[in-house]
């Protein structure tokens, strides 16, 4: 199989798996058979990424001097 019809059929599957998700998203189905009750709900929610810290850590001129002089072995 060519890649061309791979990503066809990986496109297929997403579309018909998402068509398919917002069909039944936030439903409830209740089935009653044999005597037997079943629920089952599903409920997807929106995932919001965590936010990401950036620190940057500043040395002043001292320190910078005295890591270079450490560094060089003087």
């Amino acid at each position: 199989m060519d890649p061309s019809g791979i990503i066809a059929i990986v496109s297929l599957v997403v579309a018909v798996g998402g068509s398919v998700l917002a069909t039944i998203n936030h439903t409830r189905i209740r089935s009653i058979c044999c005597g037997k009750k079943l629920e089952v709900s599903l409920d997807v929610d929106k995932t919001v990424p965590s936010p990401t810290e950036l620190k940057i850590k500043t040395i002043g001129e001292k320190e910078l001097k005295e890591t270079l002089d450490s560094a060089m072995g003087r």
